[in-house]
């Protein structure tokens, strides 16, 4: 569920992206407009000319929050593309990791006084006991459940909005 819910996440917050107007964006104050904050497209080859995207008309808006508007243009395309290469650190390993446990070998198997163990002959054992799990393949928590401890932290914060409300993607 938690995948599926960051899956959707993701893809929402790409597909805004993608659509929107490419950038860089800049951000104003424009005088002549009763000095309200405005979000602006560079007119390539011409320092002195900008296209008019957004003008902030709410009383409240400020210099900031323009600028702010105009970063994330550039800012999520570039975020989007580092949290899929951590992501894909940290993605599932593709085998299982079996556990043995305190009791799970079987008196054949169990580790010796010098601690050693025929790691091949333990895995074909059928009357040694254990379970399965997956773990990251990137961090060194082999008792750690799929997900890891940093794409739980990532999934965690990217889906604290509902899965269905378009102002949390």
């Amino acid at each position: 569920m938690a995948d599926d819910l960051l899956a959707a996440t993701l893809a929402g917050w790409r597909e805004i992206e993608q659509a929107a107007t490419p950038g860089p964006w800049e951000s104003d104050v424009i005088e002549e407009l009763g000095d309200r904050p405005v979000v602006l497209l560079p007119v390539p080859g011409n320092d002195d000319a900008a296209d008019l995207l957004f003008q902030a008309d709410a009383p409240q808006a400020t210099e900031a929050d323009a600028a702010f508007i105009a970063a994330a243009r550039t800012a999520m395309p570039l975020l989007l593309s580092a949290l899929d290469e951590v992501l894909k650190l940290h993605a599932r390993q593709d085998k299982p990791v079996r556990d043995y446990g305190a009791e799970g070998a079987c008196p054949n198997h169990r580790v010796t006084a010098l601690g050693r163990m025929n790691f091949k002959s333990l895995h074909d054992c059928p009357d040694c006991q254990y379970t399965e799990h997956y773990v990251c393949s990137h961090c060194n928590c082999p008792n750690d459940e799929w997900h890891c401890p940093t794409v739980r932290a990532i999934t965690a914060e990217l889906t604290k909005g509902e899965a269905g409300d378009a102002s949390h993607r």
